[in-house]
């Protein structure tokens, strides 16, 4: 008989949960290759605005200098992402190259999901959260919709994740270790975010905020902070200019009267217990002609002014394929139609889901306040990586938010989670730091429950993300 010694358990303890926990984290990124690659050849790429950006990648292709330094006043975000398509219809000659094009995104993206469970690793001491973590963000479907569709969206995830990847070395290093080749990385994905999506001037401020932050706390470099200050002031400023030049693009030509109000963006609405039936964004209103001219008050229900609140149309589109995307597409056309089946799961994956986002904003509030206080406060250094996370995601956050009033949010489509995809990746990785800072000292089951909680949802979700058709070219 063999006796172990409580040293030699615990060693083969850490070596089955190694196994087991490379072994996990692989099968993640394989399934969800693989479930991607199956949305692609189901045309799983043609999301919002499709035939704009098949526009928008031919005139790339006709004359790419031209479409690089003109504006155009009926194109409203900046041309990396259509002149690589472009690049990839020069190198196919135009066969396959949609195929291609969602190829390159879903790579881009499993990168992205790499550096991502890097970061969780980095800040999650518990390892089964830091499965949860990974496993939740890989499946969700807004995360899984918009890394593939045809459109900026899909380059966006893989750049910010970069960006903080990058940034969260620098400010581990204190601004000592590899400062220049990791500032050049930092400008090189700013520049890459500036040139995909406007947004990313955001990102750039949020920088500055940490460099002028840091040193001021004592806890960087002072000079390193005012070189890179320099450096990313100058990508910022032609940032701004880009933005100044593109303004009317960026407005768009709306019909009035489908902005939000203070209280849409603020506050719950009582229609707002419909969501929890998972309506596509096109349900029509009871009795509504679906021919007639699109306005404020019909005849699609989701685009009623002031029908909905904005948190309730998040969450309605972050937990279910809301514009039918990934469903079956019998038309060949653009959106596939629901089977009863898989609106019965949206229907469950809403509901249920209502426990996450919960948990996710009260946590993202705790973690916020937290780290904030920690940073600036307290000093401490080993904060700083999450204070960076949640500044650079709450900036992305209150860009697009702070200015819904503003614009022409129902009908744009804006309250769909893809214009805030980053900062919801960041708040996620937050909210699982700090759901690791609650449980530390209690029991292993709980974490156990929480990971049982997220292979659950996530089942749901992938169920009615799998279109089961047959193959047809894009």
């Amino acid at each position: 008989m063999i006796a172990y010694s409580p040293t030699s358990r615990r060693q083969l303890f850490a070596s089955v949960r190694g196994f087991f926990e490379r072994w996990a984290a692989l099968g993640v990124f394989l399934i969800y290759f693989v479930c991607q690659v199956n949305a692609a050849l189901h045309h799983g790429s043609w999301g919002q605005d499709f035939s704009s950006h098949v526009r928008w990648i031919q005139a790339a292709h006709a004359n790419p200098w031209h479409f690089a330094t003109h504006i155009d006043p009926d194109r409203p975000e900046p041309p990396l992402f259509h002149l690589v398509g472009a690049a990839v219809v020069e190198v196919t000659n135009g066969k396959g190259s949609l195929e291609m094009i969602a190829f390159l995104s879903i790579v881009a993206n499993l990168f992205g999901l790499l550096m991502a469970y890097r970061l969780i690793r980095q800040l999650v001491e518990n390892w089964i959260l830091q499965l949860a973590g990974i496993i939740f963000i890989a499946f969700l479907p807004c995360m899984m919709i918009h890394s593939l569709v045809l459109a900026s969206d899909a380059f966006t995830l893989p750049i910010f994740i970069g960006l903080i990847t990058v940034l969260t070395e620098l400010v581990r290093s204190r601004f000592t270790r590899g400062f220049w080749p990791q500032l050049a990385g930092l400008i090189i994905l700013l520049a890459s975010g500036l040139a995909t999506k406007f947004i990313f001037e955001s990102q750039a401020v949020g920088l500055l905020a940490v460099f002028c932050v840091f040193p001021f706390k004592n806890l960087i470099e002072k000079h390193r902070a005012l070189q890179a200050s320099l450096l990313i002031g100058a990508v910022a400023a032609i940032g701004f200019a880009l933005i100044f030049f593109n303004l009317d693009s960026i407005r768009g030509r709306w019909i009035p009267g489908f902005s939000m109000s203070p209280r849409d963006v603020l506050w719950l609405h009582k229609r707002d217990v419909h969501i929890f039936r998972a309506p596509s964004y096109l349900e029509e209103l009871p009795g509504a002609n679906p021919n007639a001219p699109l306005t404020p008050q019909g005849p699609y229900d989701l685009l009623v002014q002031h029908r909905y609140s904005y948190p309730a149309l998040l969450h309605l589109a972050i937990f279910t394929d809301i514009l039918n995307i990934y469903q079956d597409d019998l038309s060949d056309s653009y959106f596939g139609t629901r089977t009863r089946k898989n609106a019965s799961r949206m229907r469950i994956a809403v509901k249920t889901g209502l426990i996450f986002s919960l948990s996710c904003f009260f946590l993202t509030a705790i973690g916020l306040a937290r780290t904030f206080y920690l940073t600036l406060v307290k000093r401490k250094p080993e904060e700083l990586p999450r204070f960076t996370l949640a500044l650079c995601g709450l900036g992305w956050f209150l860009n697009i938010v702070v200015f819904l009033p503003s614009t022409a949010a129902y009908l744009g489509g804006y309250w769909l989670p893809r214009l805030i995809l980053p900062a919801l990746l960041a708040f996620i990785i937050l909210s699982t730091t700090e759901l690791d800072r609650l449980l530390r000292g209690h029991a292993e089951r709980w974490s156990w429950m929480v990971l049982a909680l997220v292979v659950l949802q996530s089942a749901v979700q992938l169920s009615f993300l799998w279109p089961h058709g047959p193959i047809r070219p894009l």
